[in-house]
């Protein structure tokens, strides 16, 4: 092949790529009302989800750290020792629960 007509074929399909892709980035855009309609649905099933959004809270400079889980029965505390391969309730809530009662009903 001539290289003028390499050169053209590289040049046309470079300029193809740089004309096309951005609207076929904009076609997938969504609407105002799109995301509105997500929210909503957001709102909706974020109760219904289980053990789907961990967000570990490092301690300090340590190798632990503590998340919130959402379970069917509530919320759950729990402390992850990543060095020693290990996980457990962070407090026990139902004690904090009869401490907090106590606390609360003497005043």
């Amino acid at each position: 092949m001539k290289p003028f007509i390499k050169q053209f074929i590289s040049y046309t399909g470079a300029w193809l790529l740089l004309v096309v892709q951005p609207v076929g980035t904009l076609s997938a855009q969504g609407t105002a009302d799109d995301y509105r309609r997500a929210y909503a649905l957001r709102k909706e099933f974020s109760n219904k989800v289980y053990y789907g959004d961990v967000r570990p809270q490092w301690i300090g400079n340590t190798h632990k750290c503590w998340y919130t889980n959402h379970t069917p029965e509530g919320k759950q505390y729990v402390l992850v020792d990543a060095q020693a391969k290990s996980k457990k309730a962070l407090f026990n809530q139902s004690k904090l629960l009869h401490c907090c009662r106590s606390i609360v009903l003497q005043k």
